[in-house]
């Protein structure tokens, strides 16, 4: 028995590599494409934030996001407005991308905090506002 099987195709979309690594060249250009150009630490999320109520996810804390260009060994320490550190809350390596520390602050009093990250020669600094 023969199946008669009537329908139309059409490609609506192609791609031609010419060589082995071609496919993986156009691959690794959009990945590239993908990451940060910069070095670059964002304001915290929610600020000012609570440890009872108005935080992130479990509602006791705040993110703090940051994009690397490239891999590298970054810290983030959080200091006192009269410069004292006080947490450190990132200290290793990263890949490229963005990526984010979460910070709860539960031995701290209310007030103004800076959160400081270095990574590849970059030195960059947030404020953030407790509220007890």
């Amino acid at each position: 028995m023969t199946k008669n099987n009537k329908g139309s195709y059409r490609i609506v979309e192609f791609e031609v590599y010419s060589g082995a690594n071609a496919a993986l060249g156009k691959q690794n250009e959009s990945i590239a494409a993908a990451l940060p150009n910069e070095f670059v630490l964002q304001q915290n999320y929610p600020n000012p934030f609570s440890l009872h109520g108005r935080g992130i996810s479990d509602n006791s804390g705040t993110k703090i996001s940051f994009n690397l260009p490239q891999a590298a060994h970054l810290t983030i320490k959080v200091y006192t407005i009269n410069g004292v550190e006080v947490a450190t809350l990132a200290d290793e390596d990263y890949a490229a991308g963005a990526h984010a520390v979460i910070f709860k602050p539960k031995h701290l009093p209310s007030g103004t905090y800076f959160y400081v990250m270095q990574a590849g020669g970059v030195r960059q600094v947030r404020q953030l506002l407790l509220v007890k």
